[in-house]
């Protein structure tokens, strides 16, 4: 194996690249030598399987995937979307979820994603629309015009400036 140097930082990865693909993390010791670096276990039990899940690092950063692998292929994010109790006004099956896309933003979008497509980048609120029969109403915050409240639904056209106080 030899270090080398990625958009992430160093790795060990095999020199016979591109027959063998292999790569590893490691750790730079006090002394400069190098450790590789073991997945870490965590007190978690992977949904599928009931194996233990480790803690592991990919292209877009840490996650928790299965010790089972590659019989078990499940992986989970390591901050769990938060609910915020509204319900889906798409499906109004699914919950609404905070969620985090892959460049970091967050947004708002249905937990029975990919079978309701509902997304928002705008924060739901469980205040119905007094204009149309919407469920919610979502928050909107610039720098302009403040934060103000909308009904999700363009055609609507439903907006109230909110004062702060």
């Amino acid at each position: 194996m030899v270090i080398k140097w990625g958009r992430n930082g160093e790795f060990l990865a095999c020199p016979q690249y591109p027959e063998c693909k292999s790569t590893k993390n490691f750790k730079r010791g006090n002394e400069g030598e190098i450790e590789i670096a073991v997945e870490e276990e965590v007190d978690e039990a992977c949904e599928k399987c009931a194996r233990p899940m480790l803690l592991r690092f990919g292209k877009f950063g840490k996650f928790l995937g299965c010790s089972g692998y590659p019989e078990c292929k499940n992986i989970q994010p390591l901050q769990k979307p938060v609910d915020l109790g509204i319900k889906c006004p798409e499906c109004k099956e699914g919950n609404i979820k905070e969620r985090k896309s892959r460049w970091g933003k967050m947004f708002y979008g249905c937990d029975k994603y990919p079978e309701c497509k509902f997304a928002s980048w705008d924060k739901p609120l469980p205040t119905p629309c007094p204009d149309c029969d919407s469920p919610i109403l979502v928050e909107k915050v610039l720098k302009r015009t403040g934060r103000t409240h909308r009904c999700y639904k363009k055609e609507c056209g439903y907006s109230i400036q909110v004062v702060e106080q």
